[in-house]
């Protein structure tokens, strides 16, 4: 259930005998966009509510009522990403309860359902070496696998011009 207000947070008001009123408000500050719903934040709770939406935000997609299940996630996640240098531009939850992280690169991780942090922190583990093995960008990462993981690289070999890519 998305709250009442744009972008307003808490309301605080107090009567002060005989004649005066005391209102303090504060403001909403978002954290992610919500991909199901045209202007819907999520805040630094795990709530919703409806604003202007930042174009520079993660995006959390998942079916209703699993926001917070998704901001418990990211709140774990985004230091591990961020200590690697990289920047998580969407967290979704599927409706199969599986996690899949799409990175600002492009790459899409694909968690699985149970032990996402430690599959991820295993990732992250090898990450340097994993980007330094081929020249190819990664196109997709699968870590639903018990004991490692499997890497979809792009097709294209990238040079210093464009012209010369070729394919693999």
């Amino acid at each position: 259930d998305v709250e009442r207000s744009r972008g307003l947070g808490d309301v605080y008001k107090r009567q002060i005998w005989p004649d005066s009123i005391v209102i303090v408000l504060s403001e909403r500050k978002p954290l992610a966009r919500w991909a199901t719903g045209k202007d819907i934040l999520v805040d630094h709770n795990g709530r919703l509510f409806y604003a202007h939406i930042p174009t520079q935000l993660v995006v959390f997609k998942g079916p209703e009522g699993t926001e917070k299940v998704i901001f418990r996630l990211y709140k774990q996640i985004v230091p591990m990403l961020q200590e690697k240098g990289l920047k998580l531009t969407q967290l979704q939850y599927t409706n199969r309860s599986t996690w899949i992280l799409l990175l600002d690169t492009g790459t899409r991780i694909f968690l699985g359902r149970e032990q996402v942090l430690t599959r991820l922190r295993r990732l992250l583990s090898v990450w340097k070496t994993l980007c330094a093995s081929d020249e190819r960008a990664i196109e997709a990462i699968y870590l639903q696998y018990v004991t490692g993981f499997a890497v979809k690289y792009d097709c294209l070999l990238y040079t210093s011009d464009a012209a010369d890519d070729t394919p693999c």
